[in-house]
Protein backbone atom coordinates (compact mmCIF):
# COMPACT_ATOMS: atom_id res chain seq x y z
CA UNK A 1 0.00 0.00 0.00
CA UNK A 2 1.21 3.42 -0.64
CA UNK A 3 0.05 6.60 -0.82
CA UNK A 4 0.05 8.76 -4.07
CA UNK A 5 0.12 12.86 -5.22
CA UNK A 6 -1.77 12.48 -8.49
CA UNK A 7 -5.45 13.65 -9.19
CA UNK A 8 -6.76 9.77 -10.39
CA UNK A 9 -5.95 7.07 -7.44
CA UNK A 10 -4.81 3.66 -8.21
CA UNK A 11 -5.28 0.42 -6.26
CA UNK A 12 -3.73 0.73 -3.18
CA UNK A 13 -3.34 4.42 -3.48
CA UNK A 14 -4.29 7.50 -1.35
CA UNK A 15 -3.82 11.38 -1.05
CA UNK A 16 -1.82 13.27 1.23
CA UNK A 17 -3.88 16.40 1.76
CA UNK A 18 -1.64 18.91 3.27
CA UNK A 19 -3.69 21.18 5.57
CA UNK A 20 -2.67 24.88 6.52
CA UNK A 21 -4.36 25.01 10.01
CA UNK A 22 -5.72 22.59 12.57
CA UNK A 23 -2.90 20.32 12.55
CA UNK A 24 0.81 20.43 12.98
CA UNK A 25 3.77 19.13 10.79
CA UNK A 26 4.43 16.59 13.36
CA UNK A 27 0.92 15.36 13.09
CA UNK A 28 -1.08 13.15 10.39
CA UNK A 29 -4.41 11.79 10.29
CA UNK A 30 -5.02 9.05 8.41
CA UNK A 31 -8.53 8.39 7.65
CA UNK A 32 -9.56 4.58 7.32
CA UNK A 33 -12.04 2.47 6.23
CA UNK A 34 -13.30 -0.78 7.68
CA UNK A 35 -15.48 -2.87 6.24
CA UNK A 36 -16.15 -6.86 7.54
CA UNK A 37 -18.46 -8.74 5.33
CA UNK A 38 -20.57 -12.15 5.78
CA UNK A 39 -19.98 -15.32 4.55
CA UNK A 40 -21.74 -14.06 1.34
CA UNK A 41 -19.47 -11.17 0.95
CA UNK A 42 -21.62 -8.69 1.76
CA UNK A 43 -20.39 -6.07 4.27
CA UNK A 44 -22.59 -6.14 7.87
CA UNK A 45 -20.02 -4.07 9.39
CA UNK A 46 -18.64 -0.83 7.44
CA UNK A 47 -16.66 1.96 10.01
CA UNK A 48 -15.45 5.14 8.51
CA UNK A 49 -13.02 6.52 11.37
CA UNK A 50 -8.98 8.11 11.49
CA UNK A 51 -6.34 7.27 13.35
CA UNK A 52 -3.92 10.10 14.72
CA UNK A 53 -0.77 10.09 14.57
CA UNK A 54 2.28 12.44 16.57
CA UNK A 55 5.93 12.20 15.78
CA UNK A 56 5.12 8.99 14.40
CA UNK A 57 3.31 7.70 17.55
CA UNK A 58 -0.70 6.44 17.43
CA UNK A 59 -2.28 9.01 19.75
CA UNK A 60 -6.47 8.56 19.25
CA UNK A 61 -9.06 7.45 16.98
CA UNK A 62 -11.01 9.69 15.89
CA UNK A 63 -14.51 10.12 14.28
CA UNK A 64 -15.44 11.28 10.88
CA UNK A 65 -17.00 14.54 12.96
CA UNK A 66 -14.10 14.74 14.80
CA UNK A 67 -11.92 15.24 11.53
CA UNK A 68 -14.27 17.61 10.55
CA UNK A 69 -13.50 19.73 13.42
CA UNK A 70 -9.81 19.42 13.69
CA UNK A 71 -9.19 19.80 9.87
CA UNK A 72 -11.43 23.04 9.63
CA UNK A 73 -12.26 22.14 6.05
CA UNK A 74 -15.99 23.30 6.75
CA UNK A 75 -14.20 26.59 7.21
CA UNK A 76 -13.32 27.28 3.79
CA UNK A 77 -9.61 26.69 4.07
CA UNK A 78 -8.00 25.28 0.88
CA UNK A 79 -5.78 22.33 1.06
CA UNK A 80 -2.85 21.28 -0.35
CA UNK A 81 -0.76 24.72 -0.40
CA UNK A 82 2.69 22.83 -1.36
CA UNK A 83 3.13 22.38 2.51
CA UNK A 84 4.01 18.75 2.70
CA UNK A 85 7.54 17.92 1.64
CA UNK A 86 8.94 14.64 0.68
CA UNK A 87 9.98 14.37 3.93
CA UNK A 88 6.67 14.43 5.12
CA UNK A 89 5.32 12.44 2.58
CA UNK A 90 8.19 9.26 3.56
CA UNK A 91 7.26 9.26 7.19
CA UNK A 92 3.64 9.10 6.71
CA UNK A 93 4.29 6.49 3.86
CA UNK A 94 6.32 4.81 6.61
CA UNK A 95 3.18 4.51 9.19
CA UNK A 96 1.03 2.28 6.80
CA UNK A 97 1.80 -0.58 8.37
CA UNK A 98 1.16 0.43 12.00
CA UNK A 99 -1.94 2.27 10.83
CA UNK A 100 -3.42 -0.64 9.25
CA UNK A 101 -2.45 -2.92 12.54
CA UNK A 102 -4.16 -0.23 14.69
CA UNK A 103 -7.33 -0.04 12.52
CA UNK A 104 -7.51 -3.96 12.24
CA UNK A 105 -7.76 -3.52 16.57
CA UNK A 106 -10.21 -1.11 16.04
CA UNK A 107 -12.15 -3.32 13.57
CA UNK A 108 -11.49 -6.18 16.21
CA UNK A 109 -13.55 -4.33 18.57
CA UNK A 110 -16.42 -3.47 15.71
CA UNK A 111 -16.57 -6.72 14.96
CA UNK A 112 -16.65 -8.25 18.66
CA UNK A 113 -19.87 -5.44 19.27
CA UNK A 114 -21.80 -7.08 16.28
CA UNK A 115 -21.25 -10.36 17.28
CA UNK A 116 -22.51 -8.90 21.01
CA UNK A 117 -25.54 -7.58 19.30
CA UNK A 118 -26.35 -10.08 16.76
CA UNK A 119 -25.38 -13.82 18.12
CA UNK A 120 -28.68 -13.87 20.23
CA UNK A 121 -30.78 -13.28 17.50
CA UNK A 122 -29.34 -15.56 15.37
CA UNK A 123 -29.58 -18.65 18.45
CA UNK A 124 -32.63 -17.13 18.59
CA UNK A 125 -34.11 -17.36 15.20
CA UNK A 126 -31.91 -21.02 14.50
CA UNK A 127 -33.77 -22.41 17.62
CA UNK A 128 -37.24 -21.26 16.00
CA UNK A 129 -36.33 -22.77 12.94
CA UNK A 130 -35.75 -26.25 14.59
CA UNK A 131 -39.20 -26.43 15.96
CA UNK A 132 -40.83 -25.10 12.77
CA UNK A 133 -38.72 -28.34 10.88
CA UNK A 134 -40.16 -30.60 13.28
CA UNK A 135 -43.56 -29.45 13.14
CA UNK A 136 -43.09 -29.62 9.36
CA UNK A 137 -41.90 -32.97 9.13
CA UNK A 138 -45.48 -34.28 11.57
CA UNK A 139 -47.14 -32.74 9.47
CA UNK A 140 -45.87 -33.74 6.12
CA UNK A 141 -45.34 -37.45 7.12
CA UNK A 142 -49.19 -37.52 8.27
CA UNK A 143 -50.15 -36.80 4.71
CA UNK A 144 -48.21 -40.33 3.42
CA UNK A 145 -48.73 -43.85 4.77
CA UNK A 146 -45.95 -45.46 2.29
CA UNK A 147 -42.78 -45.34 4.63
CA UNK A 148 -40.67 -44.97 1.45
CA UNK A 149 -42.39 -41.67 0.76
CA UNK A 150 -42.90 -40.82 4.34
CA UNK A 151 -38.93 -41.03 3.97
CA UNK A 152 -38.30 -39.29 0.81
CA UNK A 153 -40.51 -36.27 2.54
CA UNK A 154 -38.17 -36.17 5.53
CA UNK A 155 -35.40 -35.98 3.67
CA UNK A 156 -36.95 -33.06 1.26
CA UNK A 157 -38.06 -31.24 4.86
CA UNK A 158 -34.60 -31.66 6.24
CA UNK A 159 -33.14 -30.34 3.03
CA UNK A 160 -35.46 -27.01 2.77
CA UNK A 161 -34.49 -26.46 6.37
CA UNK A 162 -30.56 -26.80 6.10
CA UNK A 163 -30.45 -24.77 3.51
CA UNK A 164 -32.50 -22.20 5.40
CA UNK A 165 -29.80 -22.39 8.32
CA UNK A 166 -27.37 -22.75 6.37
CA UNK A 167 -28.42 -19.03 4.55
CA UNK A 168 -29.04 -17.95 8.08
CA UNK A 169 -25.84 -18.27 9.43
CA UNK A 170 -23.85 -17.15 5.54
CA UNK A 171 -26.30 -13.72 6.47
CA UNK A 172 -25.67 -12.91 9.68
CA UNK A 173 -22.44 -14.38 11.16
CA UNK A 174 -18.63 -12.64 10.72
CA UNK A 175 -15.57 -13.49 11.20
CA UNK A 176 -12.96 -11.01 12.00
CA UNK A 177 -11.31 -10.60 8.85
CA UNK A 178 -11.34 -6.98 7.72
CA UNK A 179 -10.53 -5.01 4.85
CA UNK A 180 -8.77 -2.31 5.45
CA UNK A 181 -8.44 0.73 3.17
CA UNK A 182 -6.20 4.16 3.79
CA UNK A 183 -8.47 6.50 2.01
CA UNK A 184 -6.56 9.70 2.71
CA UNK A 185 -3.64 11.23 4.87
CA UNK A 186 -4.09 14.68 6.43
CA UNK A 187 -1.34 16.46 7.46
CA UNK A 188 -0.07 19.47 8.72
CA UNK A 189 2.55 22.27 7.75
CA UNK A 190 3.31 25.75 7.17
Amino acid sequence: MQLGTSLLYGRGEAPFIGLVDGLRENQCLFIVAGTIPNRKSSPVVDEWFALFFQDGHFVKELTMDDVTKLSKLKDGKVPNRNVITPKMQAEATGLLSRVVEKAKEIMQAHCDAYKERIDPHINEELDKLVVLQEKHKVYQLSLFEDERRKSEQERKVDKIFDDFTTWVKDTLEIENNPYIRVIAAMMGGN
